[in-house]
């Protein structure tokens, strides 16, 4: 409840100039005053208004379309229920940028002399203690009433705001109710409140994708209102997304969405709503009976433990090669990269970090999009800088005059995994961690920007924590790459070296293969220093020297490749010459067999074969 003059009076004086907390004001107008005196703003500041032109405007609007669509009915009804009032209407971005707007003629002209207008930011640092900028900072809905404000020159202001949340608990941006303070009204928070809650639920018909959309309430008659609890569960019955109403029913939080099974808050799970048509009486888990009604498509019967299992099981496999205790550690960072963190992947050269990368894609949030990986230190700098962000045509001498869309582009709607990331210039690492935490993308030779969404993955065997002490790496960016760090181990620490040859094996051919106990000791000796790529390259080659009816690799089908302590090279190329050299070898002048052994056709290793600058045999 807002303040009478004299008590909002002491309590600036309290704490503008004796330095005191004022505990008489309200607990979130207490906690914003500290932020803003924390960010040294001074209360009798004069206006600087920091406000966005008008095509630098539109193309905010255009980005957060969907919302200024579908909370236009809802900005023109709440408007003519406090028209006349001397009273605006707000909507904000999640930054606090007002993206419309409507009001009163004659309080427009005192609203605009301190920038309550579109496209400026009412941010807190910007604005100071106000209804949007305190609901941006909170999450939650705000009152503040004349005083309140931080800046004195905003005395003369009542706003009341509350947040919008998108189905997945994101903040989507901000209703406020902006007026004269001596014109107060006492129900503008819940009119407020309920406003944003009925943009939020139409939401839910723009593009939430899931097997069912369940809507709920206690009271039969409230299914179709604002007050409805609305649920959407996936094939797989997990919670995908959920408005405020649902939550409160089901006993949960935002941070329950993607951890959540349908079976953890409803009586039967996915299988006792499979038929649910028309409204009927549903058993939630807790014993309360709710009137529930579902959208969407039927669905096959799923249980938990079904379900139970974070990651697709052909992919766990091939991340983890056999090791348990790997898999557990897996299992967990897929939890944490569904939340919708970055995964920082280390380990030495090899262990397998691109395995890791896919099969977290297959089980994160964007499994149905792109999954585009870029080798930070395969390209030279002004290369790489273009290959990940993409030009616009004439961008640069030698460009192609089409322009090029990038890689940070290919990736939206996907994820985007930039192995090597620790030979990234620092140059480069800048201008990454402003696309990370802005996710607004500008081509070079462009002044447009492109919003981005997009699960990341990073990884290096280098170890970055130390780069960022010796100045090697930006530490901003690190913590931002840094959400949840898995370091995969190294080969020769592994266990389960037989599991992990069958697997790389069953990989690279599709008959049945197996070792013999003498190559599998020799293999398991070994130290391994280019791990699992070195040993999948021995692997490859020693299938290539196998007859084409033989399915046993002995030990003369790998000593000769284990004499080196390097093994094989690396790279693809000289990874492929090897197999080459060793299949002509194996069929000597005979290269239908060679083609044969290799599982490819003559014409192909003909073209293989040149441009690798081998000669075929006379």
């Amino acid at each position: 409840m807002s303040l009478d003059l004299a008590t909002t009076a002491a309590a600036r004086a309290a704490f503008f100039v004796q330095g005191q907390m004022p505990y008489a004001l309200p607990m979130l107008v207490q906690q914003s005053w500290q932020r803003c005196a924390q960010q040294g703003l001074q209360p009798d500041a004069p206006l600087q208004v920091n406000r966005i032109d008008q095509q630098q405007l539109n193309h905010l609007q255009a980005r957060h379309g969907a919302l200024c669509r579908l909370a236009m009915p809802a900005l023109d009804h709440l408007y003519a229920q406090v028209a006349n009032t001397d009273s605006l209407v707000l909507l904000a971005d999640p930054e606090g940028v007002v993206l419309a707007a409507r009001g009163d003629g004659g309080f427009l002209d005192r609203a605009r002399r301190v920038a309550l207008a579109p496209g400026a930011s009412w941010s807190e640092l910007q604005m100071g203690t106000n209804a949007i900028g305190t609901a941006v900072a909170e999450r939650k809905p705000v009152l503040v009433n004349g005083a309140e404000h931080y800046f004195e020159r905003n005395g003369f202001l009542t706003c009341t705001a509350s947040p919008i949340f998108d189905p997945q608990g994101r903040l989507a941006g901000v209703l406020d109710i902006s007026g004269d303070r001596r014109l107060r009204h006492a129900h503008r928070m819940a009119l407020v409140c309920l406003a944003a809650q009925q943009i939020e639920n139409r939401l839910f018909d723009h593009g939430v994708a899931g097997a069912i959309t369940l809507r709920f309430h206690g009271l039969h008659e409230m299914l179709g209102t604002p007050a409805e609890g609305i649920a959407v569960f996936g094939g797989d019955g997990v919670l995908l997304a959920a408005n405020r109403a649902a939550l409160f029913q089901l006993g949960l939080d935002w941070a329950d969405i993607g951890q959540t099974y349908c079976d953890d808050v409803f009586d039967g799970g996915l299988n006792s709503l499979q038929f649910l048509v028309r409204s009927k009486l549903v058993l939630m888990s807790n014993g309360v009976q709710v009137y529930a009604q579902r959208d969407g498509l039927s669905v096959l019967p799923v249980t938990k433990s079904a379900v139970a299992h974070p990651m697709p099981t052909t992919a766990m496999l091939d991340a983890v090669m056999g090791d348990k205790v790997l898999a557990e550690q897996l299992a967990r960072v897929v939890k944490v990269f569904r939340r919708g963190l970055p995964i920082l992947l280390q380990g030495e050269t090899g262990t397998g970090k691109e395995y890791v990368a896919r099969a977290l894609h297959a089980a994160g949030p964007h499994a149905n999009g792109p999954f585009v990986a870029v080798n930070c230190a395969a390209l030279p700098d002004g290369l790489i800088e273009a290959e990940l962000f993409g030009y616009v045509s004439g961008a640069f001498t030698g460009a192609n005059p089409k322009g090029a869309v990038g890689k940070l582009r290919q990736a939206h709607g996907g994820t985007l995994f930039l192995d090597e990331i620790g030979d990234m210039s620092m140059l480069l690492q800048a201008r990454l961690l402003r696309v990370l935490q802005e996710r607004l993308l500008t081509p070079l030779g462009s002044v447009e920007t492109i919003p981005l969404n997009f699960s990341l993955i990073t990884a290096s065997h280098r170890n970055l924590s130390a780069l960022v002490a010796s100045g090697g790496f930006r530490e901003d960016l690190y913590y931002r790459l840094n959400g949840y760090s898995l370091t995969l181990p190294a080969l020769r620490t592994r266990q389960g070296m037989p599991e992990i040859v069958k697997r790389l094996l069953a990989k690279e051919v599709a008959k049945l293969v197996n070792v013999s106990h003498e190559a599998m000791a020799i293999i398991t000796a070994q130290s391994w220093p280019g791990n699992l790529r070195q040993l999948r390259n021995v692997l490859v080659a020693a299938l290539a020297l196998l007859d084409e009816d033989d399915h046993l690799i002995q030990v003369e089908h790998i000593q000769a490749l284990l004499q080196s302590p390097a093994g094989l090279p690396d790279s693809l190329a000289k990874q492929e010459v090897a197999a080459i050299q060793a299949a002509l070898a194996a069929s000597p002048g005979n290269l239908s067999a060679v083609a044969r052994r290799l599982g490819i056709s003559r014409n192909t290793l003909y073209r293989r074969m040149a441009a690798l600058g081998l000669v075929r045999p006379s």
